[in-house]
């Protein structure tokens, strides 16, 4: 991604979220061609924003990983296309581009999947818990933040989980 950034933006043209997303799964896909379709793939989901700050807009595009905004104590969810990078199924489809006011004390999160499926105790990839947490803690420092997602993880049913982690857990806050 950020080959592609650095050799697509320029201090006249910034391409879409979508269009970063579009040749990054182009540039995957011929990086590590699947011969096999019996093969496992190498599937990558991502959630990518640009922010302009001069205008307060974002624009957001997303391969299966949607985006959350907190603004006013409301979580407002931004979905993702159903779409994974690089397992080739999909791979005639664009992206699409989402492109979102921002506000001033809005607080935007991506994630990764891992946290979703770490939190919950139901089905896998649900998102309830972490979108129920983060509307009660959107308006504290990032630090604090840490702090009360540490602490779920660490009482969730799964935390013994934690030890053997396969799957990535990551999640960034973004304060406009």
């Amino acid at each position: 991604l950020n080959d592609i950034a650095s050799s697509e933006v320029t201090d006249d043209y910034c391409p879409t979220a979508a269009i970063m997303l579009d040749k990054l799964r182009v540039k995957i896909e011929n990086t590590i061609p699947r011969h096999d379709q019996s093969e496992p793939a190498n599937m990558i989901d991502i959630a990518l924003c640009i922010i302009d700050t001069e205008s307060n807009t974002m624009q957001f595009a997303g391969a299966h990983s949607p985006m959350f905004i907190v603004r006013n104590g409301k979580l407002t969810v931004i979905p993702s296309d159903d779409v994974h990078i690089g397992d080739g199924s999909d791979s005639q489809t664009e992206f699409t581009n989402t492109k979102i006011a921002v506000h001033e004390g809005d607080v935007v999160y991506l994630y990764t999947d891992g946290i979703a499926q770490q939190l919950n105790t139901e089905w896998e990839y649900s998102t309830g818990i972490l979108t129920e947490l983060l509307t009660l803690i959107y308006d504290k420092p990032f630090s604090e933040q840490t702090e009360y997602i540490n602490y779920a993880l660490s009482k969730s049913p799964k935390s013994h989980e934690i030890v053997n982690q396969t799957d990535d857990i990551l999640l960034v806050g973004i304060r406009i």
